[in-house]
């Protein structure tokens, strides 16, 4: 026996259901700074086991990648926060630079305008 068995088309938005999922910025500026951060911590960390580490080595190995890691989790958050706002601040300073081309662009339009009618 074959049937068809019609369903109804999807709906092309739901209300309800979000369009797309929400953008993070500046996650690649977090990127950076978090990798900064604990590269300097590592650093730091290597300089003040650097006078027991011939003595253990691996002690010291393991001590120094539990920093970068327990660094990594700790300044994670932050840096994602100051990625997002270091992103707010280019959008802004973006946004005011092109209000200030346009303005310009209008200057000089309204000048040829003026110019260039006879009188």
């Amino acid at each position: 026996m074959n049937t068809l068995t019609h369903r109804p088309a999807p709906p092309a938005s739901r209300p309800n259901a979000p369009a797309t999922a929400p953008v993070v910025r500046g996650r690649p500026i977090a990127a950076v700074l978090l990798a900064a951060a604990v590269a300097a911590l590592a650093g730091i960390v290597s300089q003040l086991m650097d006078t027991w580490a011939d003595e253990h080595l691996f002690a010291t190995w393991v001590a120094l990648w539990a920093v970068v890691f327990a660094g990594s989790l700790f300044l994670a958050g932050t840096a994602q926060r100051m990625g997002q706002r270091v992103m707010a601040r280019l959008d802004a300073w973006g946004q005011h630079r092109a209000q200030a081309r346009a303005a310009a662009r209008a200057r000089r339009f309204a000048q040829t305008e003026r110019t260039a009618r006879p009188h």
